[in-house]
């Protein structure tokens, strides 16, 4: 048992080499396994909710935007009060794609071809040229919600003890060379995080003309994420992570030695019917690294942060209506730390310590003091980021040895233009990502 410890943590350690290299990918993946029919499971054993927001069922008016920015302010202000708050995150992904919504619209067009046809009328060729006018001023708009519970959402005595159960549980769940690592979630956070996913939906239920929203299970979850990243190969997909998902895989990666303590009444190893890494399944092969911008399937993408957030702030419509002039598709993630100790900081800590160092580092460690005063008073801080990203189309070309190149061209313009837009929205400051 500890000679198997030993050599997990190497290959953990390994793992990280590779993906702190970039030369694994899948190594970025943060999710390990499900935990329940509704929660993920994170690497170092934290617990991840996905909600489907539909949208909002109010029309967009400037009163009531204040009066709704207004109320998700106190719903932070309530949140971060909670004696639960340090080990709750919230992101928020939207994505807005005027090239993807043509598509969409000549499927919803299909139903009406086919009973025109059964009917005897040939009208198909006027149908679809209605659903691609109509995919062409329209744009396909994903909205998604994610909600992570981490170990400090426990009090400090708690702590301790969840993670030794924890600990315990690994020891005990099947395992197999290359396979899904089974039972990695902190079982003491489960109803944690179930009062927290509530928290969030009851307010979204209720609050102005009220959300649509859908708390997906974890196979339409991973669904959607790798459609957001790989469109192309994900309409028919469907994750692997139960041994009935799965048929019998090869076992050429398992050591020898414990192919001969194997036993047909109880096996040790279960490579044959475990389903491989959810980090295989999610992360397609072949991705390239082409500097600023990452090369994943038939895309081209452009990841970006906010280093410096807006000096003035403005609705996120007015971006939306600068990107659809354009035809610029974008994705946007919010990302909410009810912990505000966590947020920035080892930039915050570097930066008090070296406060002589530039006017920069003295900015920050008066801001930071700043904030510790005013969160001893009755002040209210959370930590608070973005991140945008862009995409095109790849094109590939090769030369006489057959090697691959890539034109960014149209990539590189569509991120010059987000870089522009953004700071034109109340004057964000970005930096490559990746």
């Amino acid at each position: 048992m500890f000679v198997d410890r030993v050599i997990e943590g190497i290959e953990d350690v390994w793992r990280g080499v590779r993906g702190w290299t970039k030369a694994d990918h899948s190594q970025y993946f943060p999710i390990i396994c499900p935990h329940s029919t509704n929660a993920l499971a994170l690497h170092n054993g934290s617990l991840l909710s996905v909600v489907r927001v539909h949208g909002y069922m109010g029309q967009y008016f400037p009163e009531q935007f204040d009066d709704l920015t207004q109320r998700w302010a106190k719903f932070f202000q309530t949140v971060t009060k909670d004696k639960t708050a340090k080990g709750f995150d919230l992101f928020w992904s939207y994505e807005y794609d005027p090239e993807g919504m043509k598509e969409k619209a000549g499927s919803y067009r299909e139903g009406m071809i086919r009973s025109a046809e059964n009917r005897g009328l040939k009208i198909r060729d006027i149908l679809e040229e209605e659903a691609g006018l109509y995919g062409d001023i329209c744009a396909n708009e994903t909205q998604l919600l994610l909600i992570v519970t981490h170990i400090d959402s426990l009090p400090k005595t708690d702590q301790k003890e969840a993670l030794t159960k924890a600990s315990q549980d690994r020891l005990k769940a099947i395992r197999g060379a290359g396979s899904m690592a089974m039972q990695r979630g902190v079982k003491a956070l489960e109803a944690v995080h179930e009062q927290q996913v509530n928290k969030v939906l009851t307010f979204m239920e209720n609050v102005g003309r009220h959300y649509n929203t859908e708390r997906l299970n974890c196979y339409d979850a991973l669904k959607a994420m790798r459609m957001s990243l790989q469109p192309a190969t994900t309409k028919s997909w469907k994750a692997r992570l139960t041994l009935r998902d799965s048929r019998i895989r090869a076992t050429d990666n398992v050591p020898g030695s414990i192919k001969k303590a194997q036993s047909t009444d109880k096996p040790l190893d279960w490579t044959f019917q475990l389903p491989p890494s959810l980090s295989e399944q999610m992360v397609p092969d072949g991705m390239v690294d082409l500097g600023r911008f990452v090369l994943c399937g038939d895309r081209i993408y452009a990841p970006m942060y906010v280093s410096e957030l807006a000096v003035d702030p403005e609705p996120l419509d007015s971006l939306i209506r600068m990107c659809f002039k354009r035809r610029l598709p974008i994705r946007i993630v919010y990302s909410v730390m009810a912990n505000s100790e966590q947020a920035n900081y080892w930039n915050r800590l570097f930066a008090g310590i070296f406060s002589f160092a530039s006017t920069s580092n003295k900015q920050i460690t008066k801001a930071d003091k700043a904030m510790k005063q005013y969160a001893e008073g009755i002040g209210t801080i959370f930590g608070y980021g973005m991140s945008i990203t862009t995409w095109a189309p790849a094109n590939a070309m090769y030369d006489a040895q057959g090697r691959a190149m890539y034109e960014v061209k149209a990539i590189q313009k569509r991120a010059q233009h987000i870089e522009t837009l953004a700071q034109q929205w109340g004057g964000q400051q970005k930096d490559t990502h990746f």
